[in-house]
C-alpha cells in the first residue's frame, strides 16, 4: 500500500472516530438546551416574581427530573438582580464510551 493510500485510510478512521465520538456525546447537550428551556418557562410564569427561592429549586429539580438529569434542588441558584431573575444549575452526566467513561459538566440557565 502506497503512502498517499495509508494516509487517506487513517484519515478516514480518525474521521470515522470523530464522528461516533459526536453521535455518543450530542444527546446530552440536546437534553441540556432542552431543560434550559424549562427553565425558561419556569422564570417567565406571572406568578414566579413572588415565589421564595426553595420553590424555584424545587421546580427546576422537578423539571430535571422528567428530562432524566440527575440535579438535587441544592443545585440550583437563583439569582435576584434589578427586578430580574435568573436560575443557573450546574450538573455532571456520566457517558460511557467503548474504553472510557467521560463526565460531562454542564450548566443550564434560564436567559442570560
Amino acid at each position: 500500500m502506497s503512502t498517499g493510500a495509508l494516509r487517506k485510510v487513517v484519515g478516514a478512521a480518525v474521521l470515522v472516530c470523530l464522528l461516533v465520538v459526536a453521535v455518543l456525546l450530542g444527546p446530552p447537550y440536546v437534553t441540556n438546551l432542552n431543560y434550559s428551556s424549562a427553565l425558561r418557562d419556569i422564570v417567565a410564569d406571572p406568578a414566579a416574581a413572588s415565589w421564595p427561592d426553595s420553590r424555584f429549586q424545587t421546580e427546576a429539580a422537578s423539571a430535571a427530573a422528567r428530562f432524566g438529569l440527575p440535579v438535587a434542588p441544592s443545585a440550583v441558584r437563583v439569582l435576584r438582580s434589578g427586578g430580574g431573575l435568573r436560575l443557573e444549575v450546574r450538573y455532571q452526566i456520566p457517558v460511557e464510551l467503548t474504553v472510557y467513561t467521560v463526565r460531562l459538566h454542564l450548566r443550564a440557565t434560564s436567559g442570560s
